[in-house]
């Protein structure tokens, strides 16, 4: 069992600490009264193996399109004259 640190995991998956944070599916520890988060080397492993990491692709035909809006056209913006 051995035991990463945030930046330590970040470099061992490639992937930035922020992402880390983002992502609650990363097997990670918190143990009792810290803030800091803990990952096991193995568990990563194991996780990188398992297929988990990888996030399902949306289907096109899954994906409906947007109503469109028939808004009149309000013309141009002109700016005021008057304001310098």
């Amino acid at each position: 069992m051995t035991l990463l640190t945030l930046a330590e995991a970040a470099q061992f998956l490639r992937k930035s600490k922020s992402w880390l944070y983002q992502n609650s599916h990363v097997p990670r520890h918190r143990p009792p009264g810290s803030r800091c988060y803990l990952f096991d080397r193995d568990e990563l492993v194991a996780w990188i193996k398992s297929g988990e990491n990888r996030t399902p692709l949306i289907e096109a035909s899954s994906v409906e399109e947007a109503p469109t809006l028939n808004k009149p056209d309000a013309g141009v913006y002109h700016r005021n004259p008057r304001y310098r």
